[in-house]
């Protein structure tokens, strides 16, 4: 019996890795800004030439700032200032995800952002990596409807999660759908899949595009960094399709 394909996600946060992503065959797009930080909400602008441009799902990151995922009352309103922007956006699904002091799932908080949601899909992002007891996590999403946890299973890399995630995969079931996500590539998938059951993976699949050079240097600096000669991460199309390609060759 043929196995169903795993669905992949890309995160983008520009239109070109939009494009490239679509281009290469993915299922889903996690828009958001600022990917070397981690992610953070994208600007009207952004997303909505990608909505204009694209017509896959569009699951938008709501991340007011970089940092820990602690946030105060003003950070909540606007946060679900930017779950409303979304939909009337177009977009299919939100990412989130707050945490308390001693790092656990803020059930409060989550709850609320998932109400301001609906009835959008919503994503758990990787937050949850940072709770020091991931299965008891895991209950708490559940027993709060979260639809999806994006997680490398408490690890810097899903290769390295691989166990953990196996494990949630297998209590989840069919009551949440547990996400592996950070640090995928196309040689990674097959071993992930056949060591997990992953039914969703979520990856960048980014390259570093050298930035164009200026005909003078003005002394200029932000952040003490040279923001003309520094590479910035794009989508790599063929890489997407290598992983398309891994998906399907496992399960055909």
């Amino acid at each position: 019996m043929t196995k169903q394909h795993a669905l992949l996600e890309i995160c983008v946060d520009s239109l070109t890795s939009a494009k490239a992503a679509e281009n290469g065959g993915a299922h889903r797009l996690e828009v958001c800004a600022e990917l070397t930080v981690g992610g953070l909400t994208p600007s009207v602008g952004l997303l909505s030439e990608i909505r204009e441009c694209i017509d896959l799902p569009l699951h938008v990151l709501i991340r007011p700032r970089s940092g820990n995922f602690l946030y105060s009352e003003e950070e909540l309103n606007v946060m679900e200032r930017d779950i409303a922007w979304a939909q009337n956006a177009g977009a299919q699904g939100v990412v989130l995800g707050a945490l308390g002091a001693q790092r656990e799932i803020d059930r409060e908080q989550t709850a609320r952002l998932a109400e301001a949601a609906h009835p959008l899909d919503v994503t758990f992002h990787r937050a949850f990596d940072f709770t020091p007891e991931p299965m008891q996590a895991l209950d708490t999403l559940i027993s709060l409807g979260v639809g999806r946890l994006l997680t490398s299973g408490g690890c810097p890399s899903v290769p390295e999660g691989l166990q953990a995630l196996a494990q949630m995969i297998a209590t989840a079931n069919e009551q949440l759908i547990v996400m592996p996500g950070g640090g995928i590539r196309s040689g990674d998938v097959a071993r992930i899949l056949n060591s997990t059951g992953a039914r969703e993976l979520h990856a960048s699949a980014r390259t570093l595009k050298a930035a164009r050079k200026t005909s003078h240097d003005s002394g200029a600096r932000l952040d003490s960094a040279d923001f003309e000669s520094g590479p910035h991460g794009i989508a790599d199309e063929n890489e997407v399709r290598k992983i398309i390609t891994a998906i399907h060759s496992r399960c055909d």
